[in-house]
């Protein structure tokens, strides 16, 4: 006897082929069988960022960083060691890294160059320091006044003019995440 299941599968596979034989001409190709791109596709609605970012970085030069103790991230030391930066990115760690033509080059000596500190949990800016108790009453930092904000980006209230982030800097903060409530 045969049991129910397996044949019900077969059924429906068998069902699938009929529905979508092998011939059948992909919606992105031709007749001919050739793929023929139809340009960019325009993005779905929905889909749109309605508050797009206006962040643009400002315009950077290389900067090599000399004669610094550096700990790279990966468990090497270099005494007397180089960083290159370029585009705001490392480019270069060692011993001896050549400035490019019109690097700016910093003497580094007696100072150490560690990676930063990533803080992935901030608020820096969104609830400024120093606050006042008004601003505990009214503010939106843990959305008290409207507590489904689905809407809300951090992006959109923060205050650079906040403290925070020069303590944070200062402390070796040098990437942050900044959230809203």
């Amino acid at each position: 006897m045969t049991s129910f299941f397996p044949r019900l599968a077969g059924i429906l596979l068998a069902g699938l082929c009929i529905f979508a034989p092998a011939h059948a001409v992909d919606k992105d190709r031709s007749k001919d069988g050739h793929h023929h791109d139809s340009g960019p596709k325009a993005p779905l609605p929905w889909k749109a960022d309605p508050f797009p970012s206006t962040y643009a970085p400002l315009p950077r030069g290389d900067t090599l960083i000399v004669d610094a103790t550096i700990l790279d991230g990966a468990g090497h030391r270099f005494e007397h060691g180089s960083v290159l930066l370029r585009d705001g990115k490392v480019a270069a760690i060692g011993d001896k890294v050549a400035a490019p033509a019109g690097a700016k080059t910093i003497d580094a000596h007696g100072r150490w160059v560690t990676p930063g500190i990533i803080d992935v949990h901030s608020h820096d800016g969104d609830f400024a320091l120093p606050f006042t108790s008004k601003d505990l009453e009214t503010g939106d930092t843990n959305e008290s006044t409207d507590p489904v904000t689905p809407q809300v980006w951090a992006e959109h209230s923060i205050t650079v003019q906040d403290p925070s982030f020069a303590r944070a800097l200062a402390g070796g903060v040098t990437t942050l995440q900044i959230l809203p409530g």
